[in-house]
């Protein structure tokens, strides 16, 4: 079985000429290993040498040079007008959720490979990590950032991000079959301060896109009918923890524009319904803990109300008992049960004796 960066890198020739995108201090493919590899990131090594200097898990030695620097515009944009067009290969591993505008990275993606290039994603999957309370991406989501030109996360990414962001058993990616209890990562107000930091000069860091890989399908096959980008999925694998990855190559506005409407709409359905299935994973890991819990809670707090109107019941028919006893007793004492005590007695008598 291959191993997570065997994985990624199956199919990729150390002669490819590769783009990473956000390698930071782990590269999928160091140079040092002879890889064809150029590296693009938010700052060069110096400044990620800086960044993670006093970091106890990060080995700052592994940081390799940064060929070109990201840190506004497009990809494209960053990335000299010689090498458009040249790339074998894009790797991107957890760095498209962190994107603002994701459209236009993918455009940007398409203007610097090659027209048969292909594209490597390791993807946040919203079931088996700290995303696990967040809605999913769509994408209106994608065309609204684009629209806008978005840059910086919002207001509602930023509340999102922070509000809802959980761990369990203190890690933020956990395994398929995990059953212990999600635990929010920040405070109602942790998250509230940061939201108001949205149009504050630093840039702040989150997580804007949602995926199951279903969804992320869906996603790109919408936006390839409306002509929007060529990427087309060849394959997609959901890993045991945390996340799922997809191999793109480009090619997908010819595939998709021959479809039939019924056989887009079809296919578009599937993918709903698949998205639906993936997402019934999330209820399966909180059947034996919250969901058990609670019907647990449920049940307890059901008998006790029963129990409770057990007890006034009771409580109720013990005082009109002793009510009805009092009530006999007086009645006993009183001179006319005393004279019609013999009336009683003679109708108790069995009837052959009344004929005689």
């Amino acid at each position: 079985m291959l191993s997570r960066v065997g994985l990624l890198c199956d199919r990729i020739l150390k002669s490819d000429k590769i783009m990473e995108i956000g390698p930071s201090y782990n590269p999928l493919m160091p140079k040092r290993e002879g890889w064809q590899c150029y590296s693009i990131d938010h700052t060069d090594q110096r400044g990620l040498v800086e960044k993670y200097r006093h970091d106890p898990t990060v080995n700052v030695a592994m940081i390799e040079p940064v060929d070109f620097v990201w840190s506004k515009g497009t990809l494209s944009d960053a990335i000299p007008a010689e090498h458009h067009g040249t790339f074998d290969v894009l790797v991107a591993s957890h760095v498209l959720e962190h994107i603002p505008e994701l459209l236009g990275f993918l455009q940007s993606a398409e203007v610097v490979v090659r027209s048969d290039g292909r594209m490597v994603l390791a993807l946040p999957d919203k079931r088996v990590c700290f995303d696990f309370f967040r809605p999913l991406t769509t994408t209106g989501d994608l065309l609204e950032a684009h629209w806008e030109g978005r840059a910086r996360h919002s207001p509602k990414t930023l509340w999102d991000y922070f509000a809802y962001q959980v761990t369990k058993n203190s890690s933020p990616g956990w395994g398929r079959t995990d059953r212990a209890s999600a635990v929010f990562t920040y405070t109602l107000d942790d998250a509230f301060t940061w939201t108001k930091k949205h149009d504050s000069d630093a840039y702040i860091d989150a997580h804007c896109s949602i995926f199951v890989p279903a969804s992320f399908a869906l996603i790109m096959f919408e936006l390839a009918r409306l002509g929007l980008t060529d990427w087309l999925i060849e394959r997609s694998e959901a890993a045991e923890y945390t996340e799922f990855y997809v191999w793109l190559r480009r090619g997908a506005l010819k595939k998709v524009a021959a479809m039939s409407e019924i056989e887009f709409t079809t296919e578009r359905s599937r993918l709903l319904e698949q998205i639906v299935l993936e997402l019934s994973d999330q209820a399966r890991q909180l059947t034996s803990t919250q969901v058990s819990c609670r019907e647990h809670d449920l049940t307890v707090a059901r008998l006790q109300e029963a129990g409770l109107e057990l007890v006034a019941r009771l409580e109720k028919a013990q005082t009109e008992l002793t009510n009805a006893r009092s009530t006999v007793e007086v009645m006993r004492a009183s001179r006319a049960w005393r004279i019609r005590s013999h009336l009683r007695r003679l109708m108790r008598l069995p009837a052959t004796l009344s004929d005689m």
